[in-house]
């Protein structure tokens, strides 16, 4: 999986549609909610097999078996199998293992980043990827991000993208892997 790939298309699809919101916080919610989910759908295109689910928190596909839409981060993607229930009279389905933990927030603040990246650390997933937004001081916000993801014992990624208000401007998307500093890709 091309992991920036994904990425990109998920935000090229989300931020090439215009928007008639016009209260900015609102605005930014709202594109913030369509690129999470746009990437869920990527993840969920990509992993199309039964035993693999992607939850995030407007898809609805999993509540019937897990009973929520979202679960833990904005985005988890694992797989599942199926056991009988203590009585027989029905099937369970439950998590394996988990492949892919996001967590994303756009406020260019390091403090705000952490408090979502703090969530990745905590997870025992093979891959951890954080999206956070484009910063004037992109050096200390990955040194600040970087102090963290040591922490992380997976494989794990990084995405900036453009801040949700500039959008209709800027269309660039810039991704790292850490392997002891952040590696661009």
């Amino acid at each position: 999986m091309n992991i920036k790939q994904l990425i990109e298309e998920a935000f090229y699809k989300v931020s090439s549609n215009p928007s008639t919101e016009n209260d900015a916080l609102k605005l930014h919610r709202e594109r913030s909610r369509l690129f999470v989910e746009a990437l869920a759908d990527g993840f969920r295109n990509h992993y199309k097999s039964d035993s693999y689910y992607v939850f995030s928190k407007h898809f609805e596909g999993n509540r019937k078996k897990f009973g929520v839409n979202e679960l833990l981060y904005d985005i988890l993607v694992c797989r599942g199998a199926i056991l009988n229930s203590s009585n027989r009279h029905s099937e369970l389905t439950y998590i394996t293992d988990s492949i892919w933990q996001v967590e994303s927030e756009f406020a260019r603040d390091s403090r705000q980043a952490l408090y979502d990246f703090n969530k990745l650390i905590i997870g025992s997933s093979e891959n951890k990827l954080f999206i956070g937004p484009q910063v004037i001081n992109e050096v200390g916000f990955l040194d600040t991000l970087a102090m963290v993801a040591k922490h992380c014992h997976a494989t794990t990624y990084l995405a900036l993208l453009p801040h949700p208000k500039e959008w209709a401007n800027e269309k660039k998307v810039k991704c790292w892997v850490y392997e002891n500093q952040w590696i661009r890709i």
